[in-house]
């Protein structure tokens, strides 16, 4: 696909779309590109929806990336849901989306609002703002999801007495790689992480004053979506960590440690940072799923996978040490 030759006018260009061109940055190209290698375009709007809209076909071309990696063969042959996985001992079905801004917020590509907030120190980035915001965004896109499945999915052959996922990117606000898996944890296991441990979270509430839910794996309400894959890092961030790009770029990364709770500070310059595509990458599985989806299927040292403890009442894991929690970056370029 010719992903990066403009087919509309400038101005209907997406901002994260046109940081591709306008240098342009090949490099990032190219990783784009390969992740799109083998991607079949099958209602014939894609690139348009990837320069105009961006984010949710970036987030489809990554979750492919990764089923590629995991050798993961996928269909194209059925029109929906967007994924569906044929390989030997794996079948199941994906269906992609994304947790946007609501329409009285900043979009996520919105500069200004970053630019004030790293210069104004008055101003600064509140996390658990940007958590409130992503628990509510990130709950209404997983409602919308589930609502489509009952509606559409639920009767097609190559879902039927399936595994059924749900992948969802958050890219609800200008700050939204912040949240690491803070808000996904309230809204699947209904806890948050504090300083002093996790903690019950059963609802949140909205600026109307009305109340959310959450917790919808802790009980048999959505029991026909067998997981959800989430990362908060599957970003522009990763395009230069994988890429080739020769430029001064310095990462500032948190990892898992190997044993305690204080994730591990990292600082690298690119020539010495090392970032694999599925780093960051979560798999939040329902223990109340109908039809579970097997932990074998995302089994690679950097994929954290969560699960809910019914009898405990808390989320588990299994991170291994050093897998990526965050990262942030820096990229110099002269003129």
């Amino acid at each position: 696909m010719e992903l990066f030759t403009p087919i509309v006018e400038a101005n209907k260009l997406n901002p994260n779309f046109l940081k591709f061109i306008q240098e342009p940055d090949i490099f990032a190209q190219q990783v784009v590109l390969e992740w799109a290698d083998g991607f079949v375009d099958r209602d014939n709007k894609f690139i348009l929806e990837f320069q105009t809209t961006f984010n949710s076909s970036f987030w489809e071309l990554y979750i492919f990336a990764c089923l590629k990696e995991l050798k993961l063969k996928v269909d194209f042959s059925y029109s929906s849901p967007d994924f569906v996985i044929i390989s030997p001992n794996n079948f199941f079905c994906i269906e992609a989306t994304t947790a946007n801004n609501a329409v009285d917020s900043s979009p996520e590509w919105d500069e200004n609002i970053k630019r004030q907030t790293f210069l104004n120190q008055d101003t600064k980035s509140d996390l658990n703002m940007i958590v409130n915001i992503a628990t509510i965004r990130l709950a209404n896109a997983l409602i919308s999801k589930y609502k489509k499945y009952k509606n559409n999915y639920f009767n097609l052959e190559q879902v039927k007495n399936q595994p059924f996922v749900i992948a969802i990117a958050p890219f609800e606000q200008p700050f939204f790689y912040s949240q690491n898996i803070l808000a996904i944890t309230r809204v699947l296991y209904a806890c948050e992480h504090t300083y002093e441990g996790i903690k019950p979270l059963e609802s949140i509430e909205k600026s109307n004053g009305s109340k959310i839910p959450l917790g919808y794996f802790t009980n048999s309400q959505m029991k026909e979506i067998s997981a959800v894959i989430f990362t908060s890092t599957a970003t522009v961030g990763k395009i230069r960590a994988l890429s080739k790009d020769p430029t001064l770029i310095v990462f500032e990364v948190l990892r898992y440690p190997k044993k305690g709770s204080l994730p591990i500070p990292e600082i690298f310059e690119k020539k010495d940072y090392h970032e694999t595509l599925l780093d960051g990458l979560h798999i939040f599985h329902n223990p109340y799923a109908d039809i579970p989806l097997a932990y074998e299927t995302f089994n690679k040292p950097e994929v954290v996978q969560h699960s809910f403890d019914v009898e405990r009442r808390m989320p588990m894991d299994n991170a291994k040490e050093g897998a990526l929690i965050r990262r942030k970056l820096l990229r110099f370029t002269w003129n």
